[in-house]
């Protein structure tokens, strides 16, 4: 239970981290989305721009509860990536806070600075940052999944549920997956040549 009161207490280096954080991802702010992201951008837009579809998708990915925090801003910024990056930026603040408490339920009697140099490996890994800003929902589904794991071992069960329902609801698997796995391996061969 020491690891839970040591999660729970306010620290610094967490705090620098953080704020190292939020620097780095709001200078790259006004970047162009491109490949994915800007097909996420623009699947984004023109479902905000659409009749409201709760189960609409983005390239066969149905993404119930990203897909909504990041349509949010768009009604008020319209045609503006900077609020989903805003979006992706507070969602890896809470992760990298996650992370951090994690490393206290986990390992509750470690030096302050051990838990703000694992915390700042999480946190400016680089592809923890660049899908901060490159618009993508395995962004939040991971983010998510580190809030769960957290909130599991610290048992707070209200954020465990949340964020657990979180990461499962951001991306789930392609819809029409099965079916073209089945499509594509009915073509590739006959019931007598794919017998093992």
């Amino acid at each position: 239970m020491d690891g839970v009161r040591n999660a729970r207490r306010p620290v610094s280096g967490r705090r620098v981290v953080v704020a190292l954080y939020v620097a780095i991802v709001a200078v790259h702010f006004d970047l162009i989305p491109f490949w994915d992201a800007k097909a996420y951008f623009q699947c984004i837009e023109e479902a905000v721009h659409k009749k409201f579809d709760l189960l609409g998708c983005c390239f066969d990915h149905p993404s119930l509860f990203y897909g909504l925090l990041w349509a949010a801003p768009q009604y008020v910024w319209p045609w503006t990536p900077v609020p989903l990056c805003v979006v992706d930026a507070a969602v890896g603040v809470a992760s990298i806070i996650a992370f951090d408490a994690l490393l206290r339920v986990l390992f509750p009697g470690a030096r302050q600075l051990e838990y703000t140099l694992v915390t700042s490996l999480y946190a400016f890994a680089p592809l923890f940052v660049v899908h901060t800003i490159f618009l993508n929902l395995d962004f939040g589904a991971t983010a998510f999944f580190v809030v769960f794991v957290y909130a599991l071992l610290a048992r707070r069960s209200w954020l465990a549920s949340a964020s657990a329902l979180a990461a499962a609801f951001t991306k789930e698997a392609a819809r029409r997956t099965p079916t073209r796995a089945a499509d594509s391996l009915s073509r590739s061969c006959s019931p007598a040549s794919c017998t093992p």
